[in-house]
């Protein structure tokens, strides 16, 4: 049931090195799985699947649609033209997105999924309650003072986020343990201070601070 540190890397953080799975394959959606190879579907992205780690990678895209007109071809959102038809296709996209590689996926706006800390002289653990975890998409590292979370749930939806702990913490001695409605991560304490919060959710992509949904949200302390 637990993930364990590996040695550090040469970007400081501690990679999670194994994912003992206490969920059903089948409720994580594997029939909808896109094959290997499959391109994104988003134009002008030329990333192709080739596992579970490649959902919601980043990619450069065109929002608009191809443009053919009187010999020359370009993007309607960016109209950079040519009449060179392998130069067009080479056009840089013009946006940055997340790679889609199924005809059923739709964007989904970043929310933070419901979640609770709780902590002793010794362990500030974190709990993330969502459903149908793909344990395959799993990818937790840290530093001392900072924890990168990423998976896909409920088969369409990924969460990409950054914590800036409350305290330090020893990653070599940090798990987590993956179920089918929740992840529970449970961080060794660098110091044994009393934190009284997780510390700030941030969204790995564009580095603002990301809140659970007000009926969720954990009372203040008084």
């Amino acid at each position: 049931a637990r993930m364990l540190f590996e040695e550090a890397k040469s970007s400081g953080d501690y990679p999670l090195a194994a994912v003992k799975r206490n969920v059903d394959d089948a409720s994580v959606g594997r029939d909808m799985e896109p094959k290997i190879g499959t391109k994104c579907k988003h134009a002008g992205c030329m990333k192709v699947y080739q596992g579970p780690h490649s959902e919601g990678q980043r990619c450069q895209y065109h929002p608009g649609g191809p443009v053919f007109h009187e010999g020359e071809k370009y993007w309607s959102c960016c109209r950079r033209r040519t009449i060179n038809f392998a130069e067009f296709l080479s056009t840089p996209g013009c946006a940055k997105g997340r790679c889609i590689f199924k005809d059923e996926q739709e964007t989904v706006d970043v929310e933070m999924p419901r979640y609770d800390m709780t902590e002793s002289g010794t362990e500030a653990s974190l709990t993330i309650y969502v459903k149908k975890i793909d344990p395959d998409s799993v990818h937790l590292s840290a530093s001392r003072r900072r924890l990168k979370i990423r998976f896909r749930y409920d088969v369409i939806t990924v969460l990409d986020i950054e914590v800036e702990l409350a305290g330090s913490i020893l990653p070599h001695l940090s798990k987590a343990d993956i179920f089918g409605p929740k992840i529970e991560i449970s961080l060794r304490k660098g110091d044994g201070t009393h934190w009284g919060r997780i510390g700030k959710v941030v969204d790995s992509s564009t580095g603002t601070e990301v809140h659970q949904r007000s009926e969720f949200a954990m009372p203040t302390a008084m």
